[in-house]
């Protein structure tokens, strides 16, 4: 644990099952006892693998964990951008713990529409080779790839039925 700019913020370290490290930044409301505090989680959608969905799941797992046990934190929210709401969501499914919200933006759901804005090009190396580089809107490239196209999502059924989902797309999302 390392204090940043004040006593509010600080850099947590902090090693998974594998030993690597998860690095985060806490902010704290006060310095006073947060046992029983309520916890909200972010995880954004950076990562380029969607195979990597479990490993995100069991990092979360080890950070709630160690924000429970070492400052009394409660689990009360888990928020998740991309491709980040995949890992939340089956957080939430797979680990037998109460999550009262999950807030999903923009999620990723049903990619195989984006298929249709690609070049034809890109779509034939896509099918060949398993990937390709499609570039956004605002001209970021991103790896797609067929796994990730085609990632089941079904698992969202098995949300335990005293979690609220609030899911929020913009309005020029398709």
């Amino acid at each position: 644990m390392k204090k940043l700019d004040n006593q509010l913020t600080i850099q947590l370290n902090i090693k998974n099952n594998l030993g690597q490290n998860i690095v985060g930044i806490l902010e704290r409301k006060s310095l006073n006892d947060t046992f029983g505090a309520k916890l909200g989680i972010i995880c954004h959608g950076f990562s380029e693998e969607m195979e990597r969905v479990m490993d995100d799941v069991e990092d979360i797992d080890t950070v709630v964990r160690y924000l429970e046990s070492e400052f009394g934190y409660k689990l009360y929210a888990a928020i998740g951008h991309s491709k980040g709401s995949n890992s939340i969501l089956l957080y939430a499914c797979y680990v037998n713990r109460n999550i009262p919200h999950i807030i999903n933006l923009s999620p990723r759901y049903y990619l195989p529409a984006i298929l249709s804005k690609m070049e034809n090009s890109k779509v034939d190396l896509l099918m060949k080779q398993g990937y390709a580089y499609w570039e956004d809107k605002s001209g970021v490239g991103i790896k797609i790839t067929l796994e990730e196209l085609y990632f089941d999502n079904s698992f969202v059924s098995n949300m335990p039925e005293t979690t609220t989902v609030l899911t929020c797309h913009g309005i020029a999302d398709e």
